[in-house]
């Protein structure tokens, strides 16, 4: 299987998997599967053989699979896979989508454990966490009939979908037939399609049901609740499961139906085209403007195929054609930073308020950190990164800060007393640790057993003072994993897990509204349908904690605050 490693990726901007040897030639760590669907790790020349530059119009390991199958064939084939085992694993007998799926969904056991997939939502779920076997999956181009198209009959039914009656109901119909009018042959029918003997205790249970339902008063369906006893409406129960098995297939058909709108639109464009191609009658002269149009002026009418066949695309490889997308799994550039920092702070350096080394940080040392650590903590998606710095935004003062500031005075401010462990033990950090025990516990984590002792050093060393807040981010808060709420766009819950009261709440959302447009989230595949500007209680699961119900008097103050702000957002816009 070939690799795609895309030169982008913010992993190969580390060190640890990006070399230069002394001919200044580059190497990249990148990770294959061998032939016993084992990851193996090994570094490659960038410009060497057996490496190619591509670029996204290479359309780079894309596989074309021209499906000829029926629908029914591939549901056939779908649900054949279900079976799949040790003894019957076999891909031949497959048509080719379904064979070409499989083969890569396969890959995410090892050859010797003998497991194989079949195409149901755990085979797929098996490779989220397999870059090389979800991007080749992605890069599969299938040519089939749309969903938009299917041919309709005289009778108005879609002759392909009616094809699939016998798998979907043709059972439940049977049955049904059965129970309600004792059809011994319909009776026959569904033992015979379900493998089960006349005499066996399944066949048994619906010849006693049959009795049960023939006794039902004759009028029982006007009110079946009031016409039939209790055992009755029992057993009236079961019956009404399988007619609604049975109308809703027949409902989806007609839904498919309504929704079909291929023929209609290919037909229009086709006619569109002819008027087009259709010469002026009688000899007669285009006009000046037609006479003086050039090629590049003009664009052949758009078509559709009359037999509704198309090339698909997954959506998850399209973003290699968005030369703006946004900043999933990317580094954050200087560009980006910039258009989030006050002027004072691009003026000055990065916490030049600082009176230790970490005073006049420049941003390109501060962002070469910070992309390391969103690396090394797995805070990859661009809306776990923009909750992510909205807080630490806040919390550092705009990066003015990486420490608690003091009085005016210079004096220590009296809540500091109320830190456990003492005023020590103040916030420090671009999250503001605070405590005694987050300050032992994150030193026990980065192995620094000084670090209680020595708390300064959370905001004198670069590299303390980012670390810190990633590890509260996935482990320090009480509220558990941050990075999980965050993934969830739950902003109230993830403000709460770091300031624990709603301070600066609204510039908290402020920020995260820049980000939206500055790490270009409208064009995230997975989250660009995200809304930053109607957060609630309601929609939070702040609403099912006991601060939520200790707390009405904060969570109305809150509220308020937010909806004002988002009035005047409208208003502006």
């Amino acid at each position: 299987m070939a690799s795609l490693v895309n030169m982008n990726d913010a992993k190969l901007s580390l060190r640890d998997n990006r070399a230069i040897d002394a001919q200044n030639n580059v190497w990249l760590k990148i990770d294959v599967l061998d032939d016993k669907n084992r990851k193996r790790s090994g570094w490659v020349l960038v410009n060497g053989e057996g490496a190619k530059r591509v670029c996204c119009w290479d359309w780079f390991d894309f596989t074309q699979i021209k499906e000829t199958a029926s629908l029914k064939d591939i549901y056939l084939d779908a649900d054949k896979s279900l079976k799949r085992n040790k003894d019957n694993h076999s891909l031949s007998g497959y048509k080719p989508t379904i064979k070409e799926t499989l083969s890569i969904l396969d890959k995410q056991y090892l050859v010797e454990e003998n497991k194989y997939t079949s195409i149901k939502e755990a085979s797929f779920q098996g490779i989220v966490n397999k870059p090389i076997l979800y991007s080749a999956l992605s890069r599969l181009l299938i040519n089939y009939k749309s969903e938009w198209y299917s041919k309709v009959d005289a009778e108005g039914k879609l002759p392909e979908w009616e094809e699939l009656n016998s798998e979907m109901t043709e059972d439940a119909k049977n049955l049904l037939g059965y129970l309600q009018t004792g059809d011994e042959a319909k009776f026959e029918a569904y033992l015979s399609s379900v493998g089960k003997a006349k005499d066996s205790p399944e066949a048994k249970g619906f010849e006693t049901l049959r009795r049960e339902i023939s006794r039902f008063p004759a009028d029982y369906k006007e009110s079946p609740s009031k016409k039939l006893t209790k055992a009755q409406f029992e057993f009236y129960a079961k019956m009404e499961a399988l007619e609604k098995q049975v109308t809703a297939w027949e409902k989806t058909k007609e839904k498919i139906k309504k929704m079909l709108w291929w023929d209609d639109v290919a037909k229009g464009l086709a006619k569109l085209k002819q008027q087009n191609d259709t010469p002026p009658e009688n000899g007669e002269a285009t006009n000046a403007t037609t006479a003086t149009t050039t090629a590049t002026d003009t664009t052949p009418p758009a078509t559709l195929s009359a037999d509704g066949k198309a090339w698909f695309i997954h959506p998850i490889t399209m973003h290699i054609f968005n030369f703006e997308n946004c900043v999933c799994n990317k580094c954050i550039n200087e560009n980006q930073f910039k258009s989030i920092i006050p002027n004072d702070i691009l003026h000055n350096g990065l916490f030049y308020k600082m009176n230790n080394d970490l005073k006049h940080t420049s941003l390109s040392t501060f962002l070469l950190k910070l992309n390391k650590y969103f690396i090394q903590y797995n805070v990859n998606s661009c809306l776990q990164k923009a909750h992510f710095i909205s807080q630490i935004l806040c919390e550092s003062d705009f990066f003015r800060t990486a420490e608690e500031y003091k009085n005016k005075d210079g004096s220590t401010p009296s809540h500091w007393n109320n830190y456990k462990g003492g005023a020590n033990y103040h916030g420090r950090g671009l999250i503001q640790i605070t405590h005694d025990y987050n300050y032992d516990s994150f030193g026990k984590y980065i192995n620094n057993n000084t670090l209680k002792d020595s708390p300064d050093i959370v905001c004198s060393s670069l590299d303390f003072t980012i670390e810190s807040a990633f590890w509260y981010w996935i482990n320090g808060s009480a509220w558990g994993n941050i990075n999980s709420i965050a993934k969830n766009n739950d902003f109230l819950k993830v403000t709460m897990a770091i300031n624990g009261g709603y301070n600066h709440v609204v510039e908290r959302n402020k920020a995260l509204i820049t980000l939206y447009d500055k790490f270009n989230i409208k064009n995230c595949l997975l989250y660009h349908d995200v809304k930053f500007d109607n957060y609630s209680f309601g929609t939070s699961a702040m609403i099912n904690s006991k601060w939520y119900e200790n707390n009405k008097n904060k969570v109305q103050e809150v509220e308020e605050a937010l909806s004002n702000f988002y009035t005047t957002l409208q208003k502006e816009n």
